[in-house]
């Protein structure tokens, strides 16, 4: 079985239509507002879904119901339960694909499986997703509209209803056309009636569009709660989609009546918004010339153009001026004046009468007057939240204040900290620089010394050294040499020649030499006459003191001529050196490095 799908938004008759369809329970299960928000009960407390009936629903005027509002969606609760899911109401009012995303899609399915007869929808959140759910499911669709300026008069029982324009802006995608609505803002006062109706209106005509794209069947709960003939030809079409056993006879909608200043502000309102829809987008104009025709038939039907006299018109006349920030304040008192006179007039004598004739529309301006003063009341909890944020703000600063000036006193005093700590280690620097500047006038003073010093020796140095050429050049010193030479032969015969030898020229390198050769001779022939070499070790182990006299011979020789050189080179560095602390400390390196030099002996040097 197909399914029917009922499109409206909300005040337009849509209860009236569920209702007749839920008389015929063998034929049709209805389902009232699947897209409600309040179906999320069924995946918490589903019994809260039943709490809905007509005791609660009172305020809102629908049709008598013999169960409550969600009876078929509790009777599956079972079924559908963790199905729904809030967003599906509004957050997914406008889905980008054309068919239904899978969260949804899998949603209605359940609804239109699980119906033990011919499933029909109700939904008053469709209009933003009618394509995809008629290319999803197919079925019959079927638009259901009411004249708008009733309507909103409707709208105006709840603040939920106009609550919903700001859900469904809110939603995902939302279509750039709603822009215009924010300019429109910026431009009239959010509260006054010609921004209200516009946005209303703006909003009735895009969801009209939308709608008449898609449906089978377009449906005027004013029409037929007038015309009969308009009845008969519905019935008709319905039974042209198998739509059968409907009676639509007991319908009847209440229309407002207006005076003519109302309906020339209707009017403005109306074409200014027409006129945007046409100038945005060519093929709305045939859309928007259907509305125009359509809203002349039914005006016209219902003789929306005479005039009203009686006393709840004059009343609402005076509401809509004051609700309207575009009619003067002068005009605005005149009304109520004049509006009060007539009262007082006319409640002397038809006071009774009027009261009963007029309950509609003194009921509808209790609840105008209603909502001015729950917008009074939105204000003032919005001024308390305004106050009570602007003291958070104020108790915040201060608190952000004081832990300010505590970081820039804790900043000061390890500025403080760290400024005595560098001025102390700057201090000791100081103390260190002069110490070291005294230990230079020290060394300065120690090397003016020693260099004085060296000086002095240096000065004994060259008198002693004048004072022995001196002698060496004396006439008595050449002289007595040949004395000195007997004398030392006669008390050294052995040290006396080897002064001699060595001075010599080329004394030292000649005995090397001669050494040398000797012990190579001495070599080959031990090589040659094994025996000679023992004959040459023990005549020298018979001997020592001769082994020992050849022995230091060299020694001597050897050692002599070393000292000398380490002795020159240390000498050298002295000279180099300005610290007479640091020549010392050289010299007995020399020394220590000389005394290592000599672990081999001159004498195991010649002989191997």
């Amino acid at each position: 079985m197909q399914p029917i799908f009922i499109h409206s938004l909300f005040r337009s008759g849509s209860t009236y239509l569920f209702s007749v369809f839920r008389k015929e329970t063998s034929l049709y299960y209805c389902y009232q507002e699947p897209d409600h928000e309040d179906i999320d009960k069924i995946n918490i407390n589903p019994d809260d879904l039943i709490q809905i009936n007509n005791e609660s629903l009172n305020t809102l005027r629908h049709p008598s119901l013999d169960r409550p509002y969600f009876y078929e969606l509790h009777a599956l609760r079972e079924r559908l339960k963790g199905l729904f899911d809030v967003s599906i109401s509004f957050e997914g009012f406008f889905p980008k694909t054309s068919n239904l995303p899978a969260k949804q899609k899998k949603y209605f399915s359940s609804l239109i499986s699980n119906a033990p007869a011919q499933p029909v929808l109700q939904l008053c959140r469709s209009f933003g997703r009618i394509a995809q759910l008629k290319n999803t499911f197919k079925g019959v669709h079927i638009h259901l509209w009411r004249e708008p300026r009733t309507q909103w008069w409707s709208y105006l029982v709840n603040p939920y209803f106009e609550n919903t324009f700001e859900k469904i802006l809110a939603a995902k995608d939302c279509p750039l056309i709603f822009d215009q609505l924010t300019k429109k803002q910026q431009d009239t006062a959010v509260y006054s009636f010609e921004y209200k109706y516009y946005r209303f209106f703006f909003f009735w005509v895009y969801a009209f569009i939308q709608n008449l794209k898609f449906s089978d069947i377009e449906l005027s709960i004013d029409l037929l709660s007038s015309d009969e003939q308009y009845k008969k030809k519905i019935t008709h079409q319905l039974e042209q989609y198998q739509i059968t056993n409907i009676n639509l006879d007991d319908c009847h909608s209440p229309y407002t009546q207006l005076t003519l200043q109302e309906i020339a502000a209707y009017d403005k309102i109306e074409l200014e918004v027409l006129a945007f829809f046409e100038s945005h987008h060519t093929d709305f104009k045939k859309f928007t010339a259907h509305i125009r025709a359509q809203l002349l038939v039914i005006r016209e039907k219902l003789n929306d153009s005479v005039t009203a006299s009686s006393e709840s018109q004059k009343y609402r006349s005076a509401a809509i001026g004051f609700i309207a920030e575009s009619f003067e304040i002068d005009q605005r008192a005149v009304q109520l004046k004049n509006a009060l006179e007539a009262k007082i007039i006319q409640l002397e004598s038809i006071h009774q009468t009027a009261l009963a004739q007029n309950n509609q529309e003194i009921l509808q301006k209790n609840h105008q007057i209603h909502m001015l003063e729950a917008q009074i009341l939105q204000l003032n909890t919005d001024l308390t939240s305004v106050q009570v944020k602007l003291e958070q703000n104020s108790i915040d600063f201060d608190m952000q204040l004081s832990a300010a000036a505590a970081q820039q006193k804790q900043l000061e005093t390890t500025f403080n900290n760290t400024l005595k700590t560098k001025n102390e280690a700057l201090e000791n620097a100081n103390e260190q620089v002069r110490a070291l500047n005294h230990l230079v006038e020290l060394n300065e003073t120690n090397l003016a010394d020693a260099g004085k010093q060296i000086e002095a020796l240096t000065q004994k140095l060259s008198v002693a050294e004048q004072q022995i050429t001196t002698i060496h050049n004396s006439t008595s010193w050449k002289l007595s040499k040949p004395i000195r030479v007997i004398g030392h032969l006669a008390k050294s015969p052995v040290r006396s020649t080897k002064n001699i030898v060595y001075r010599l020229p080329n004394s030292h390198q000649w005995l090397k030499n001669a050494t040398k050769k000797t012990l190579k001779k001495a070599g080959k022939a031990a090589l040659k006459y094994p025996w000679l070499k023992n004959k040459a070790l023990g005549f020298l182990y018979s001997r020592p003191a001769l082994k020992a006299k050849l022995r230091f011979l060299i020694l001597t020789q050897e050692t002599t001529l070393f000292t000398q050189t380490v002795q020159a080179e240390a000498m050298t560095e002295i000279t180099a050196e300005k610290d007479l602390s640091t020549a010392v400390v050289k010299v007995k390196k020399h020394n220590l490095d000389a005394v290592n030099a000599q672990n081999k002996t001159p004498l195991e040097a010649y002989f191997y």
